[in-house]
């Protein structure tokens, strides 16, 4: 099987819809490659990505760390 690769205009597109809010696998799966051709590539060209279980920001977590615990 040969080795899947993002030409410039894919890896392009690739963080276009990674800034708005799709994760590695939904980007990888609109681009008809695997999300480890993503993945890889975006370690490759040191391309930041969000922490794994969602995109929200640490702000947004401490809001729901403190409201979770208020309610009990």
């Amino acid at each position: 099987m040969r080795r899947q690769s993002l030409d410039v205009d894919q890896l392009s597109e690739a963080i276009r819809l990674y800034e708005t809010g799709l994760s590695l696998q939904a980007v990888a799966t609109r681009l008809g490659v695997s999300y480890n051709c993503v993945r890889q590539r975006f370690v490759k060209e040191a391309i930041p990505r969000r922490p794994r279980g969602g995109s929200y920001t640490h702000e947004e977590d401490l809001f729901r760390f403190s409201s979770s615990s208020a309610i009990s």
